[in-house]
């Protein structure tokens, strides 16, 4: 497996070993006949590489070394380090450490054969199923032009077999590995490595949205988990605690979240697991009944029944929906989904949600017999001061004067991130507005618009499940949040039609407007308030917006970057081009998400306020 040549002249020597890397881990990544449940340390391999790849696109390496933003003494280091690596990819598994070749290998070169010698076997199974090619994302520039350089100017083998599974063998390399790629990441300057962490978490976010398969998010989680020699790094945890979120998300939907797939996940054990999930009302004890009848959110205490804290701080969010006898179990399972997802310590501290403690039914007083309420019950945060949390609505209906530039910046971005985050997951929100933005006051009665927590999920769904879906009510006040095509909750059906990412992208835009106007978006519109607007003004408000009237007035407020990002989440210019397989195609939603970040959470990272 050695290098055969030192390439052109004219390709920089960096380069060169650059290429010998990438192609070596790809060699490891692609091997064949690796025992099953070793198929993560595959991963390993592949996350390494792309963390080498993100490296090298940050300091510019390329063929010619005049595009390398270090110094020369940097490169130096830089080429020694490759070298190291090269090298440990070269002789691993064939070659000692004098580069001679060992008796028994532990990879051997694989004929090209369209026979697959491991078709039948239960031990590799997941080798002939999954293309490993495709967990990965292949639009990377230097991927493609390092592999190329060196098909034209090394000779390698095509392809490797493992002959021998020796796990603590390929872990050490690993390690190896993984410390010399964090020796690169100590060469560069904060701004860099500020950037660097920016494209790791976008190639995370990719990873995982070309992930599906359960059996697939476990490997990402151990792959992720087993990263512990140069310490459990920020990257490794925040992909692994996507995957372990969506294949949660995903089991739950398929009922099939048993405890053997918990450990697998390496789930934090929650105190809920073994609670139901719908709580008896007579548990449930209204404060002010009279104060909050009418009111979305309202303060209760929850009997917990522990002798410890029998009765605990709460506050339900109220819902409402026709008990139409046909839809109710769809209904039901819906609700128990979200409690099973929001009740899980994993998704409070991913997602920006709160813990949700279970669900109650009562009778919607003052309406049809058919309509019941459904209630979900929260915990209140931790050393808070307030009942009920208090929404972005109601902040921006009630103040006098808008908060700092730099508060509201940094709301901006902290929203951005969530929805980044949500549909990297493949989760729609659905309801995604200024009410269902909530906040707390601390113990010293202090308002952080930096500690924002997203709720109203009631008809949020799985972006790949619409039999779950449920069309929320016709409301023009909402209406105004929600994009034309799916005003009034259209009913959605498996072939794509309905609700898109695309539409939650939208209504970002909506309450990002409003956070430059620092008004609710009636209120810019011209209304006194949101019970007077009618469909007919709803439907029309995405044209409004986009006049040009509206924009001019966010570059005065809050700058050109954030009216522009405004207008290319309202306008749909984000998912240009993609919008019609958008949830229909891995590769496209991928597309999607990069576009996103680079569009409106890149640029609002890189403000400076």
């Amino acid at each position: 497996m050695e290098a055969a040549g030192v390439g052109l002249g004219a390709v920089s020597l960096l380069f060169q070993v650059f290429s010998g890397c990438i192609k070596g881990y790809q060699l490891f990544a692609e091997a064949k006949g690796l025992q099953k449940s070793y198929q993560y340390l595959r991963i390993r391999f592949k996350a390494e590489q792309y963390k080498l790849l993100d490296w090298a696109g940050i300091v510019g390496l390329s063929e010619d070394d005049g595009t390398l933003v270090l110094s020369p003494q940097g490169r130096a280091t830089i080429l020694e380090i490759l070298d190291q690596q090269h090298r440990l990819l070269l002789r691993f598994g064939r070659l000692d450490s004098r580069l001679q070749p060992l008796a028994q290998p532990l990879v051997e070169e694989k004929p090209e054969t369209n026979e697959d010698p491991w078709a039948t076997n239960e031990k590799y199974e997941n080798e002939t199923t999954e293309d490993h090619e495709t967990q990965f994302p292949q639009s990377n520039p230097l991927l493609k032009k390092a592999l190329l350089h060196i098909r034209a100017t090394a000779k390698y083998p095509a392809r490797l077999r493992w002959a021998v599974s020796d796990k603590k063998s390929v872990e050490e390399l690993l390690d190896k590995l993984k410390l010399l790629n964090d020796s690169l990441h100590q060469l560069l300057n904060s701004h860099q490595l500020e950037t660097l962490n920016n494209q790791q978490m976008q190639t995370n976010y990719e990873i995982i949205q070309l992930n599906n398969r359960i059996d697939v998010l476990c490997e990402l989680v151990k792959a992720s988990s087993e990263s512990t020699v140069a310490g459990y790094k920020k990257d490794d945890a925040r992909l692994a605690d996507l995957a372990r979120f969506k294949a949660m998300r995903t089991a739950i939907d398929t009922d099939s979240l048993t405890s053997r797939l918990r450990s697998d996940l390496d789930l934090r054990a929650s105190n809920l697991a073994d609670k139901p999930l719908k709580l008896p009302l007579s548990h449930l004890r209204m404060v002010e009944p009279e104060t909050y009848r009418d009111k979305q959110r309202a303060p209760a205490w929850y009997y917990k029944a522990s002798p410890i804290e029998p009765w605990s701080k709460v506050w339900v969010e109220w819902t409402s929906t026709r008990n139409v006898q046909s839809e109710t179990a769809l209904i039901t399972r819906r609700f128990e989904a979200l409690v099973r997802l929001l009740r899980e310590e994993q998704s409070v501290a991913v997602f920006q949600t709160l813990r949700c403690l279970g669900y109650v039914e009562r009778p919607f007083s003052g309406g049809p017999s058919s309509e019941i309420q459904y209630g979900f019950v929260f915990e209140r945060p931790p050393r808070v001061s307030s009942s009920v949390p208090v929404s972005l609505l109601e902040l921006l209906r009630g103040a006098k004067r808008a908060p700092s530039l730099t508060a509201r910046i940094r709301l901006l971005r902290v929203l951005a991130e969530s929805v980044e985050k949500l549909h990297a997951v493949n989760w729609l929100h659905k309801g995604l507005r200024s009410q269902n933005i909530l906040f707390f006051r601390d113990e010293d009665d202090r308002l952080d618009l930096g500690r924002p927590y997203v709720s109203g999920f009631e008809y949020s769904r799985p972006a790949d499940a619409p039999y779950l879906s449920e069309s929320p009510p016709a409301m023009a006040a909402e209406d105004l949040y929600r994009h034309p095509a799916v005003q009034g909750g259209p009913i959605e059906d498996g072939g794509g039609f309905g609700y898109k990412k695309t539409h939650d992208i939208y209504a970002l835009g909506v309450v990002f407007l409003e956070l430059a106007y620092w008004k609710p978006v009636y209120s810019i519109l011209g209304y006194d308030g949101d019970h007077i607007i009618k469909p007919g003004v709803a439907s029309r408000t995405k044209e409004i917006l986009m006049s040009g009237i509206y924009g001019e007035v966010v570059e005065s407020h809050l700058g050109d970057t954030v009216a522009d990002i405004v207008r290319v989440c309202i306008s749909g210019t984000v998912a240009q081009g993609v919008v019609a397989l958008e949830g229909l195609d891995v590769f496209i939603d991928a597309q999607l998400q990069t576009r996103f970040h680079d569009l409106v959470v890149q640029r609002l990272q890189q403000l400076n306020i």
